[in-house]
Order: structure tokens, then C-alpha cells, then sequence
């Protein structure tokens, strides 16, 4: 079950060296082609230099790889393998802000369904699709 939490005593926070006063951005999910991914690591790219803000990605997949070796220089990304779902209530609090991408031309007519353990963590989401 997913309900809000306050993150300021999260587990993830703590054990990745996260400290209250950053703002996390997660995303948590299939790391495929078509979740476009490549946004976050740009978004990171962009962010550098704001030591107040974490990109987090969590999840495995065909892309990971990749985005691991477009993310190598980067101190403002961490990754986490696929978590055990008995721990995805504290791992979404884990967030200030949610991530969702598709691809525009991945998007289909409905939305993922970790969209709504996203909502039921109470946090801000950014959504990107087509429409």
C-alpha cells in the first residue's frame, strides 16, 4: 500500500547520502527505449551545478546500460537496482518529485500504471507525452 510519508526519515535518503534540504526527482520503473530516460540525464546534465538537486533512477532494463555511460560524469545522478516491492511505499516518499516520461511517439491513449503510486505518495509529478 502506498500513502504518504514524511521523507525527512527515509531509508533511501539516508543510505544514498541524501540530506533533507535536497530535492529528489525519482523515477521508478522499466528502464526501456520507451520510457525516453535520455530526458532525466539531460535534465541532470542542465542541473549540474545545483548541488540541491538529486536525480534518482531506479529500475532495470535494455536502456540502462546506456544511460549509466551518459550519466557516468554526473554527481547530481544515482542509480538503484529494482527495489523488493515491500519497500516501494518508502521509495516513492523517497521523492520530492516524481518523473514520467514517454516518448512522444511511445505514448499511447493511457498512462502508465505507476502513475498511481505516484499520486498516492502525495509528491508533485512531471509528466512528459505526447499530448
Amino acid at each position: 500500500m502506498i500513502y504518504p510519508q514524511n521523507n525527512h526519515d527515509n531509508s533511501y535518503r539516508k543510505k544514498l547520502g541524501i540530506s533533507d534540504n535536497q530535492c529528489v526527482v525519482l523515477y521508478s520503473g522499466n528502464m526501456g527505449y520507451k520510457q525516453g530516460l535520455n530526458q532525466i540525464i539531460e535534465m541532470a546534465k542542465l542541473l549540474e551545478n545545483n548541488t540541491q538537486i538529486v536525480f534518482l533512477l531506479c529500475g532495470n532494463g535494455a536502456a540502462r546500460p546506456g544511460l549509466e555511460l551518459l550519466a557516468q560524469d554526473l554527481r547530481n545522478i544515482k542509480f538503484l537496482d529494482l527495489q523488493p516491492i515491500e519497500n516501494l511505499n518508502e521509495l516513492l516518499n523517497s521523492a520530492d518529485i516524481h518523473f514520467l516520461p514517454q516518448q512522444a511517439n511511445a505514448a499511447d491513449l493511457v498512462m502508465p500504471s505507476k502513475l498511481t503510486g505516484m499520486m498516492a505518495s502525495d509528491k508533485p509529478i512531471i509528466v512528459t507525452a505526447n499530448q
